[in-house]
């Protein structure tokens, strides 16, 4: 599926160019949210025509991301993720700049970058760009986010809170984490900058919407809110920041909606 995507994405490319670049056909460089991007010259970068390696998908906006760095968007962006309110057909990406992995979330995008490190993108809600109380990033532009420099980022998950893991089964978390919703007093817990939580086992895999993951012993655990169930609590209005088993044995992995996983 990624091969017959990354063809028909990238059929106006001209494979003959010395450094690949799509044309305004199929992922123009100017106009609204087609902004080039600069900065280091991305390693990434290539001879070779670019194919896609991640695909990514939420609430109508679709992301792909190229072998050379790049990030291809089109859809609905209503948080401005990829710099632009819509777009009719594919287009790259303002911010994200030499990135692996992009996952589109609420509020804002997060990838993991070349080096392993974990960059943020969009409109900032909820403490979301992990930088304490300064403001996110300006329009258009990814924020580095401070994940210690010895751990190695394998995967990030996008979504309130953000989610970054590491090599080591380390799980950072960045971002309010609603304890109770649906009521007037909602309830959170704000964690400005990159939190090591408190796993009981290093982690293998985590859930879509970041609020349950599996560890290496192949156990299941779920924090945040109780509002669908999801904590497997008697109270839909339960909720904790501490992890709560879920009596699934031997997982392999876990796969979450906004309703239920």
């Amino acid at each position: 599926m990624v091969t017959s995507l990354a063809a028909l994405l990238l059929t106006a490319c001209d494979a003959r160019q010395a450094v690949p670049a799509c044309s305004k056909a199929c992922g123009g460089g100017e106009g609204a949210g087609g902004a080039q991007v600069t900065g280091p010259e991305c390693p990434l970068e290539t001879s070779a025509r670019p194919t896609v390696v991640d695909i990514s998908v939420r609430d109508g906006l679709l992301v792909a991301v190229l072998s050379n760095g790049r990030v291809l968007c089109w859809g609905e962006d209503l948080t401005q993720q990829c710099g632009a309110v819509y777009f009719l057909k594919p287009w790259y990406a303002a911010a994200q700049a030499c990135v692996l992995e992009a996952e589109v979330g609420f509020p804002m995008g997060v990838g993991r970058t070349w080096d392993d490190r974990v960059a943020v993108w969009g409109y900032e809600r909820d403490n979301s760009a992990g930088d304490g109380t300064a403001e996110g990033p300006a329009f258009g532009e990814a924020l580095s986010v401070p994940i210690p420099a010895q751990e190695r980022v394998v995967s990030v998950v996008s979504g309130i809170p953000n989610l970054a893991l590491t090599e080591s089964g380390n799980l950072w978390i960045w971002g309010d984490v609603a304890l109770v919703v649906g009521t007037a007093n909602g309830e959170s817990v704000q964690i400005d900058g990159p939190w090591l939580y408190p796993a009981p086992a290093p982690v293998f895999q985590v859930g879509e919407e970041g609020q349950c993951f599996v560890t290496v012993a192949g156990e299941v655990y779920c924090f945040g809110t109780n509002a669908n169930g999801v904590l497997g609590l008697e109270s839909p209005q339960a909720g904790q920041l501490e992890p709560v088993r879920i009596d699934v044995p031997d997982a392999q992995k876990v796969s979450e909606s906004s309703d239920h996983a």
